[in-house]
């Protein structure tokens, strides 16, 4: 197996499983409903914003700025945007963006996980 046939597998299962381990944190109450649905909404943002990068790139217009792709990363939509970047192939060969990539989405989670032990919700 390549190590392209396993970075696009992780990158449809984490963020798969992790929007699933959200919802049922939420439907059980053990995280408040509207984390929930920003990480939903940021995610599908996320998304659009990476599809739209992508046209754009196609068609050789006006890009996305990266930063404002991290920014949907780092506010809940690094699950999204890991999605679309496995699915449309886009911003997984460059390094730079992977590296930033990846230190929003621990960011995220570390801001999450020291929410959920500071609340008591």
């Amino acid at each position: 197996m390549t190590f392209r046939l396993l970075q696009r597998r992780l990158y449809v299962t984490l963020p798969v499983l992790f929007l699933l381990c959200v919802m049922l944190a939420a439907g059980t109450g053990h995280l408040h409903p509207l984390i929930e649905m920003a990480y939903l909404i940021a995610s599908l943002a996320a998304f659009v914003l990476h599809w739209h990068d992508k046209h754009q790139a196609r068609h050789g217009e006006w890009r996305t700025p990266e930063s404002m792709l991290h920014l949907a990363e780092l506010f809940c939509g690094w699950p999204g945007a890991m999605l679309a970047q496995a699915l449309l192939r886009h911003k997984t060969a460059k390094l730079s963006y992977q590296l930033v990539f990846w230190l929003c989405l621990a960011l995220n989670l570390a801001t999450l996980t020291l929410w959920r032990l500071l609340t008591q919700y």
